[in-house]
């Protein structure tokens, strides 16, 4: 790839940079491909795309980079991370989850570092995070609710050039059976609906990398009422209402028996299901809940990694497959790192969907990558794709690799074979973040000796 500071094209319509010698897959609503394609970019925003014959002769850049050929796409995003997680799974003792419930698994080795957890140590776990995900090609990510102070969180997205977006805190008033016990956010009502919406003022710069959304933490943590308060907030917005929900049988469990009947059915019935809702995980649904789902409109987080984690594969179908065939929107969310990381959810993904016999092509895992997420979080007017418009957020791709060849289908290659380890160049809103594998903004040496030490002082205090 070569990166030449000054364009020589012979166009009359100035561009601040062109990429160029590219394979473009835009994922427009006709999901074009431009195998001999160009982007010129002006600002935060993408001006045009079309064939590098038409584009390098209708403008005059400032830069040029040549893509050498290698794919270039949207920014991936990522539907779901638990940002103050990220060092601790990497701190966990490795050992058997299918042997206890998610949720008592989960509460026994996160809960102690959730609880020691202070600014520091967010501060140091959302800009490894963050570098982890632009070095792998994602360029937004949505943060679940589970940060105790989102202002580091927006710092640390500043300092990397990531976009965000952020729930209010722990929001939560129902204690589940062996679930999370968080010192600073105990399980109540009047606290919750206290904070709620109270992160919406990000939403006012329309150009801020992070913004707001409105989530509760859920997996049956919530009350109707919390449930019905949060839905209304998030409609009286204009914003998307996320939260947890059936990852594992006792969650789901737990939701049908103080029901009567299952959580989906329920959700329907008291009238807070609806386009603007992202539900994440849903790895265990009853014949009954499909209907709703579909009816609803809503959008689907898959985290595939957990189906395999907590031993569901042998015991429960997966649905999600089906129900994306028959229409829902479908994204991708990492959850948290464990035994996967980011880029491995569509390898993941396509493996189920096999299993379950619900096919799902390449093409179809790369938009759940890149514009269906922008869909679920109600941004695809300006991001999720490469049109002329939206927010300049594209990543460029080597192609002279052994993962590539021999050429043949581009978009099976990177939801299937490289997965994200032929990411060279990362832009974000119209800067190079990431160039050449490497950060552009920040010393990558000094993320990870304050991740380091952060990591030492949990260690130290559990």
């Amino acid at each position: 790839m070569v990166d030449i500071m000054k364009g020589d094209g012979d166009g009359s319509q100035f561009c601040e940079l062109l990429i160029r010698n590219a394979y473009v897959i835009t994922m427009d609503a006709e999901r074009t491909k431009y195998p001999q394609g160009a982007v010129a970019v002006d600002g935060r925003n993408i001006v045009a795309v079309g064939s590098e014959s038409e584009i390098t002769h209708k403008f005059k850049p400032l830069r040029i980079i040549d893509a050498g050929g290698g794919a270039v796409h949207p920014g991936y995003i990522d539907l779901h991370y638990h940002i103050s997680g990220h060092m601790a799974s990497k701190l966990l003792e490795d050992g058997s989850a299918s042997s206890e419930g998610a949720g008592v698994w989960i509460a026994s080795r996160y809960q102690r570092f959730f609880n020691g957890l202070g600014d520091d140590e967010e501060y140091a776990s959302a800009l490894l995070a963050g570098l982890d995900m632009l070095r792998n090609g994602f360029t937004m990510y949505v943060e679940p609710g589970t940060m105790h102070n989102l202002d580091v969180l927006a710092d640390a997205c500043e300092a990397l050039g990531i976009r965000a977006s952020v729930g209010d805190p722990w929001l939560w008033d129902v204690a589940t059976p062996g679930g999370l016990r968080i010192d600073r956010a105990p399980i109540d009502t009047k606290r919750s609906l206290s904070l709620l919406g109270g992160q919406l003022w990000r939403n006012k710069n329309p150009n801020a990398l992070v913004r707001a959304h409105i989530a509760i933490y859920g997996g049956g943590s919530q009350s109707e009422e919390l449930m019905q308060a949060a839905k209304a907030c998030a409609d009286e917005n204009n914003v998307p209402f996320n939260t947890h929900q059936s990852m594992s049988e006792g969650d789901a469990g737990f939701d049908a028996k103080r029901f009567g009947r299952p959580a989906y059915v329920h959700w329907s019935d008291i009238g807070v299901l609806d386009s603007k809702c992202v539900f994440v995980h849903n790895n265990v649904l009853s014949d009954d809940e499909i209907q709703p789902i579909l009816d609803s409109g809503m959008s689907i987080v898959w985290v595939p990694g957990n189906s395999f984690y907590y031993g569901m594969r042998k015991r429960v179908p997966n649905r999600i497959p089906e129900l994306y065939h028959k229409g829902l929107n479908v994204g991708f969310g990492l959850d948290v790192s464990k035994t996967w990381t980011f880029g491995h959810n569509t390898l993941l993904a396509y493996n189920i969907a096999r299993e379950e016999e619900q096919y799902v092509f390449p093409d179809d895992l790369l938009a759940m990558q890149t514009i269906n997420g922008a869909k679920a979080m109600m941004v695809d007017d300006r991001l999720g794709s490469i049109e002329p418009g939206k927010r300049a957020d594209i990543v460029i791709r080597s192609k002279m690799n052994p993962w590539n060849y021999p050429i043949y289908h581009v978009e099976r290659d990177l939801t299937l074979y490289s997965l994200t380890r032929t990411v060279e160049t990362v832009i974000v809103d119209g800067q190079i973040v990431v160039k050449n594998g490497r950060h552009t903004l920040m010393d990558e040496e000094v993320v990870y000796e304050l991740a380091q030490r952060a990591a030492e002082k949990l260690l130290e205090e559990r």
